[in-house]
């Protein structure tokens, strides 16, 4: 279990900030997403607008986000542990440092760190396709400031005559006691955000919707790609190339393949380590191959069964023996 007092002290700090700070330093941007498809493959750009609030849409955000912090913090069972690919369904909060590999970061963070000039939304309209999510940045000090996300879609738009006939919108009139067509641009916001930015770390309360929205895909492969290398100058497996070949296709093996680097020991890998995959292996009865201390991977099941044994997805009950296979597991220290 990794907790990390500081960062549940961080997570306290922040949530007491934005209760006692002013309605009026809470500020609403929009995050554009946009994809250019060339011939050597995609990239990626990010772009920050800002649109204007009135003072009700400030304490609105600034009440509602309060009260989601606030039931984090107060919730004692609720884990707060470093971002993991692979993790189990519990509720908990993820911490991720910003990398600077990351788009999303140089797209989007910067632009709050260099202090630009942000330019602001004009139509709703003409921002529509791109939307990608929003951000209600809250400034407790001149250099002390939140940013909370939450992933949006085009569907939470409403501005032209298409949008209005597939969900006619309306409100009542209680002057005439009666519906009336609304025919303004109008976009739906959530109560709760997915994740915050403070002090340099995410702090993830939706893991999915984070994910989608930095496009964390990108570090993953780039991580994964950095274990397979190192796996090749191991000089302890043959057949890399297969795993490989699907590192390139499948995205949950690349999660997988990253996830090794969570554990305290993949970097030392010899002979002595393969030697004990293989009475996992010989004990389990899984059919892989091995050859002079190193393993051979000769099919895409060797490829599934090498990414388990790396994850050490094969651990025992220590109470009665029970084999069993999880790769969302806590490594227990040992004082």
């Amino acid at each position: 279990m990794h907790l990390n007092l500081k960062n549940k002290n961080a997570v306290v700090d922040f949530t007491s900030k934005i209760e006692e700070c002013q309605y009026r330093n809470v500020k609403l941007y929009m995050v554009l997403r946009d994809v250019n498809k060339t011939i050597e493959g995609k990239t990626i750009s990010y772009q920050l607008l800002k649109i204007a609030l009135n003072e009700e849409l400030q304490a609105y955000f600034k009440t509602t986000i309060s009260q989601q912090l606030n039931n984090f913090s107060q919730d004692g069972s609720i884990e707060i542990q470093e971002y993991n690919p692979i993790t189990d369904d519990i509720k908990r909060i993820y911490t991720y440092k910003s990398r600077e590999i990351s788009s999303f970061s140089n797209g989007i963070l910067d632009k709050f760190e260099d202090g630009v000039n942000i330019p602001e939304v004009q139509s709703l309209d003409e921002i529509k396709n791109k939307l990608w999510a929003y951000c209600i940045s809250i400034n407790f000090s001149k250099n002390d400031n939140i940013l909370c996300f939450k992933k949006i879609s085009s569907s939470k738009v409403y501005t032209d005559e298409l949008s209005f006939k597939e969900k006619m919108l309306c409100w009542f009139d209680k002057n005439s006691s009666r519906l009336e067509k609304i025919d303004k641009e109008i976009i739906n916001f959530d109560r709760n955000i997915d994740f915050v930015f403070y002090n340099g770390i995410y702090y993830i309360f939706q893991k999915s919707l984070f994910e989608s929205t930095v496009g964390i895909e990108d570090e993953i492969l780039e991580i994964a790609d950095q274990v397979v290398e190192e796996l090749e100058n191991s000089k302890l497996f043959d057949g890399l190339d297969l795993l490989k070949e699907k590192l390139n296709t499948n995205s949950n093996l690349r999660k997988r393949i990253a996830a090794i680097t969570k554990t305290s020991d993949y970097k030392q890998l010899d002979k002595t380590r393969i030697k004990k995959m293989k009475e996992v292996c010989d004990n389990l009865h899984l059919n892989l191959k091995f050859n002079k201390g190193k393993i051979v991977i000769e099919d895409y099941n060797d490829v599934d069964l090498v990414v388990k044994l790396l994850n050490r997805y094969y651990v025992a009950c220590m109470q009665t023996s029970t084999p069993y296979g999880a790769y969302a597991k806590d490594e227990i220290k040992i004082a």
